[in-house]
């Protein structure tokens, strides 16, 4: 054997050891390559690959150095002495030394990721992440490469792009738990819900006792509305980590989630003892307190929040929301100072600057108050855009004609007997803002009555399951056009078994007071053609400016401009025309916010008449009933009528211009 082919021989025993992980082997293999040939450039740059993998830098350098001054074609010597460099912190060598690299292979898919984090670390992220993006298209499969892209997408908030490369990882490596759970949190950071379900369950599958997966199932479960599920594996969770305080306050979440209050203030109170300063568990004990109507108690805990975290956004946003009581000038103050961290994310930038427009317009700066709501709008707005979240007026009104079209009076003629013809669900439909949280308030207080809140079941059968049972192939709504007598019986059916786990027995009439089901009325009616719809109306000007000035929890885009408002109502009352035209006499009852202000116990009494009740005194002391409420309105509907929020919008109208000049048609939905 030559000395040449000798020192070939070690190199190629040195990297199979290296690549099995044992180092040491491989260095003693590199170095008899080294005896044989002491210019090998590979066997020297491999020396040092060795040293880097160690954290050597020096020595690192001076061996990658070496083979550099024997042969400097080779990419991949420049790329790793740039790692060297960025790693002893001399970030400008180490750009030039990744850029070299290029120089000699531009399609060097390392020395792209490298150069990548090498540009983070210095802080230009925008050129970092075009590098991360250069080195996914030269090396689509390399997991490595995929997890480093993905990292800087979502420390960038590009949650979207962050999914792609984690999706790569995920492909490249199936059996890793981890990979899955990368993929989940950016699918669920982008909006991708049931996506990022399927990835935390395969991450839970490769490693079941995985606690961080499980937690995100519980989430994901969660912003599915499938609480039930949610409570069972976050119980799981705690059986598994009985001693962990955070797991017993997620619990306590899920269980809230789930409509049980006893159980979740059971459980926050559990979590208490072990630490009184468990943030998640004092928060549960707020919104339940404020659920239940106990604002003055809510209150009180969220100032406990602030007591422990001084800048914890989101307690100074729920306590803007209660009115006299809710900020003073000092934490007015307090906010303003956390608009100059450069660290805060848009979101919760923008529920600051909501914030202080409440405490603003409370104390009579109303125009400083509006700039304020405009600011939070465009920093809501950019956050929505940047999860995935945008409202197109154009697709929207093309949804709306498309129920238009589908849903006539010819289609419900060919229908009848379809359903089921039970009257138990009452569906209180509106524009947010409309006065459904009241509707639904006045009528719960009813003893025949349970108010479920607002359900997402209906529009998740609409939108997903219509679809699936008709083939797949044709979207909602013409997906409903395909089903069949039986297909649609199942639909209420599900329906009907999803309202009785969350009503009692004896509840002869249940509410679901999604307000957006306005949007599937045609399918509520196929369903269940005797069931009571109830359609809260409101003077759309005051919707629209309320809406503007709410920092909603759910995404609602098109809240966050007064033209997209506009063009949103727009559609909404072409479609609610279309529904008066379509359904029979008696399906809907229309009762405008207006009318229920000026004369509360004869609107009143028209509400209990229309769901086929006799009249009962509780329902005009609604806001004495400690029945949980969960929306934005939670706490004025604690408050008797009040007709102040009546004709509110002329008191605004020099600044909405750009809704008022684009609405269109009535101005109270008919």
């Amino acid at each position: 054997m030559t000395v040449r082919a000798e020192a070939e021989q070690a190199l190629r025993d040195g990297l199979e050891h290296h690549r099995a992980g044992d180092g040491e082997t491989a260095a003693q293999c590199y170095r008899r390559a080294l005896d044989a040939a002491p210019e090998y450039a590979e066997a020297l740059h491999l020396m040092g690959v060795i040293e880097l993998q160690a954290g050597h830098w020096n020595e690192a350098a001076d061996w990658i150095e070496k083979a550099i001054t024997i042969n400097d074609t080779a990419p991949a010597y420049h790329d790793h002495l740039a790692v060297i460099h960025r790693n002893q912190g001399r970030v400008e060598d180490a750009e030039m030394g990744h850029r070299r690299a290029l120089a000699i292979d531009p399609k060097f898919a390392s020395a792209h990721n490298n150069l990548a984090t090498t540009l983070r670390q210095a802080g230009r992220l925008s050129e970092a992440l075009q590098s991360a993006r250069r080195a996914l298209e030269a090396a689509p499969k390399d997991p490595t490469i995929a997890v480093n892209a993905g990292t800087l997408f979502m420390e960038t908030r590009a949650y979207a792009s962050a999914a792609e490369a984690f999706a790569k990882a995920a492909e490249a490596r199936p059996d890793s738990a981890a990979m899955h759970e990368r993929l989940g949190v950016a699918l669920f950071r982008a909006g991708r819900i049931e996506t990022a379900e399927t990835a935390f369950r395969n991450a839970v599958r490769l490693a079941p006792k995985s606690q961080n997966s499980r937690r995100w199932l519980v989430d994901v479960l969660l912003a599915l509305e499938r609480a039930d599920e949610a409570s069972e594996v976050a119980r799981a969770l705690v059986e598994d980590a009985p001693d962990d305080t955070e797991l017993k306050a997620t619990a306590g979440v899920a269980a809230l989630r789930a409509g049980d209050l006893d159980g979740a203030e059971a459980i926050f109170e559990a979590a208490l003892e072990r630490d009184a300063r468990c943030l998640p568990a004092i928060v549960g004990q707020a919104v339940i307190s404020a659920s239940r109507g106990r604002i003055a108690e809510a209150m009180a805990h969220y100032r406990e929040v602030l007591a422990i975290d001084p800048d914890n956004v989101d307690a100074y946003g729920n306590l803007a929301m209660y009115g006299d009581d809710g900020l003073d000038a000092a934490d007015a103050d307090h906010l303003a100072g956390l608009l100059r961290r450069k660290d805060l994310p848009e979101d919760l930038r923008a529920t600051v600057s909501f914030a202080l427009a409440q405490y603003l317009e409370r104390v009579g700066e109303a125009d400083a108050a509006w700039d304020w709501y405009v600011t939070g709008n465009m920093l809501r707005r950019a956050h929505l855009r940047g999860v995935g979240h945008v409202f197109d007026a154009a697709r929207h009104a093309g949804f709306v004609d498309a129920r238009r079209r589908i849903f006539t009076p010819g289609f419900f003629a060919a229908r009848e007997g379809f359903g089921n013809a039970g009257e138990r669900p009452v569906f209180v439909v509106g524009l947010p803002r409309s006065g459904t949280t009241l509707v639904e308030h006045i009528l719960a207080a009813h003893p025949a009555v349970f108010g479920a809140g607002e359900l997402r079941d209906l529009p998740i059968m609409a939108v997903r399951r219509t679809q699936a049972m008709a083939g797949g192939e044709k979207p909602y709504p013409e997906s409903v056009a395909e089903l069949s007598a039986q297909q649609i019986d199942a639909l209420a059916e599900d329906y009907l078994a999803r309202l009785a786990v969350r009503a009692p027995d004896s509840a002869e009439h249940v509410i679901d007071k999604m307000p957006f089901n306005f949007l599937h009325l045609g399918l509520i009616h196929l369903m269940f053609p005797n069931a009571r719809i109830v359609h809260c109306r409101r003077d759309v000007r005051d919707i629209g400016l309320s809406c503007f000035t709410i920092n909603f929890t759910d995404a609602h885009p098109w809240t966050t401009d007064l033209g997209d408002i506009a063009d949103y109502v727009n559609a909404y009352l072409r479609l609610m025309a279309h529904w008066r035209d379509v359904l029979p006499e008696g399906a809907m009852t229309e009762i405008d916010y207006e009318a229920l202000v000026a004369d509360q116990e004869g609107e009143s009494r028209r509400l209990v008449q229309s769901v086929g009740l006799d009249w009962d005194p509780d329902c005009l002391e609604f806001q004495t009933s400690e029945r949980v409420v969960t929306t934005a309105s939670r706490a004025q509907v604690r408050r008797p009528i009040y007709a102040s929020s009546v004709g509110r919008w002329r008191r605004r109208e020099a600044v909405l211009g750009a809704m008022l000049d684009r609405l269109e048609g009535g101005t109270v939905g008919d």
